[in-house]
């Protein structure tokens, strides 16, 4: 990637990190505040809400990496997407007022009297996701870091207010309905800024451009997001509000990976869009490889040190209260090496997207019957499992379908050399860690340090090696 490129990324990246550490607030203080019921209902709460407001958002945003890179008429493709994203948000919810569809989703269950905040939600978040996007076509840093910090500063601030004054479940969940007012009032500010005009020429024209890219790649988008919540959404019908509360915590992630990914890969997909643009499969393949190597090479000694050192995280962090959804958190972060290779990259920067779709639905055929029978008879390892098919069978497919249309072999789409080496530094100096681990009762303070010496002790073994994810210069 170039410079500026990477300049972009790190701002990007910071912002998300920010906000990631702000959101440990957010179950840090509801864990101790709310019973273990109401906390597993505010979790479902979250799941409906963010798994409608991810698939009725259909991915349109995601056109203009594709549009805005290469046009004179930013602003027109900006001004046409927010409003689809309007006008999709409110089709939703319009469907969601429908008795049988607003079941088929809360439940009979004491979710569903909170649905009228649930469709306000959705309706206010979907517009904001146009942010990432504008953010790195404006190539603007300062954006970068502030709105994610902010997006998640509101909602711990106002969910803590909120609690405090009111004391009540009910009061948390009017405080996330203010925090995405606030988020919308923002988003429409910057888009405004960025181009946003009514009414917009060629509207119709442009409409059919942009519904032809993302429409398939939406459909992606909604099976891509039943691949990582699906078991969420069954678990709601199947498991207690108690068991529900340990379940969620398993996917509670680790601070700073998938949001620097994320940052490292918009950028990545602009820069491999050029590339295809200009028939350079060397080059696009060129790029792939570079940005799966800075991925591994930050996100693996994160990976293991969290894994190792889980159980005086997750209690010091959660209580013990809290403690039997360590082994399932250990289980679960695992996933997070296989997405590092960023399977469905290249798809999306040569504007292949229906290939992507494709992907998403043939491992759809086997992980939601798989996951519906498996949480239905046992429980939350079950759910687990199916989470598990969920997000590696896609990302599997998609690796299989990015090979025969490179037409390249393994060794010239991944980077074997140095992901070898990425691997041979963490594993190295873990083994000791797992020793330990095996004899001493790390207390949680003990546990971040040693965590942090061993990631220190890796990236310096990666710089001598060439391999660590941006480069440092010598004097």
């Amino acid at each position: 990637m170039s410079k500026q490129a990477n300049h972009i990324s790190i701002f990007l990246a910071t912002g998300k990190i920010l906000a990631m550490v702000l959101n440990f607030a957010v179950p840090l203080f509801l864990t101790r505040f709310l019973t273990k019921s109401d906390y597993g209902l505010y979790c479902q709460f979250n799941t409906v809400f963010l798994f409608l407001g991810s698939i009725l958002g259909m991915g349109l945003q995601s056109n203009l990496y594709f549009f805005g890179s290469n046009s004179d008429s930013k602003e027109k493709y900006v001004s046409v997407t927010f409003i689809l994203l309007c006008f999709f948000s409110t089709i939703g919810i319009l469907l969601l007022s429908i008795p049988f569809i607003s079941h088929l989703f809360m439940g009979g269950g004491e979710l569903s009297s909170y649905s009228a905040l649930i469709c306000c939600c959705i309706w206010l978040y979907i517009p904001t996701r146009i942010t990432d996007p504008l953010f790195t076509l404006n190539k603007d840093p300062l954006f970068s870091v502030l709105f994610p910090t902010i997006e998640i500063a509101g909602k711990v601030i106002f969910i803590i207010i909120f609690s405090l004054i009111f004391h009540s479940l009910e009061a948390v969940l009017w405080a996330v309905v203010v925090f995405q007012l606030l988020c919308f009032t923002i988003t429409f500010g910057y888009s405004v800024k960025s181009g946003l005009r009514f009414p917009v020429k060629d509207f119709r024209a442009i409409s059919k451009q942009i519904l032809t890219y993302a429409l398939p790649f939406g459909g992606a988008v909604i099976l891509s997001t039943l691949a990582s919540r699906f078991d969420k959404l069954i678990g709601i019908q199947y498991l207690s509000a108690e068991d529900y509360a340990i379940y969620s915590l398993a996917f509670f992630g680790i601070p700073g990976i998938m949001q620097i990914y994320d940052s490292l890969c918009q950028v990545n997909v602009l820069e491999m869009s050029k590339c295809h643009l200009a028939d350079d499969r060397l080059g696009l393949l060129s790029c792939y490889r570079r940005f799966v190597c800075k991925t591994l090479s930050f996100s693996m000694p994160i990976i293991i040190g969290v894994i190792l050192f889980a159980k005086p995280m997750m209690t010091f962090l959660f209580s013990e209260e809290y403690a039997e959804s360590v082994p399932l958190f250990q289980v679960y972060v695992t996933t997070f090496i296989i997405a590092m290779f960023g399977s469905g990259a290249i798809l999306r920067a040569i504007g292949k997207t229906k290939l992507t779709l494709l992907a998403f639905a043939i491992s759809a055929i086997v992980f939601i019957p798989a996951t519906f029978f498996l949480l239905k008879y046992f429980g939350i390892w079950g759910g687990m499992i199916g989470a598990l098919l969920g997000n590696i069978l896609p990302k599997l497919i998609q690796v299989i379908i990015e090979l025969c249309i490179l037409q390249c072999s393994l060794t010239e789409y991944f980077p074997i050399r140095e992901i070898v080496k990425i691997v041979l530094c963490s594993v190295i100096f873990a083994i000791p860690l797992v020793v330990l681990t095996c004899k001493i009762d790390f207390s949680f303070w003990w546990a971040l340090m040693t965590g942090a010496i061993y990631v220190t002790l890796v990236y310096i073994m990666e710089i001598r090696f060439g391999v660590f994810a941006f480069s440092i210069r010598r004097k």
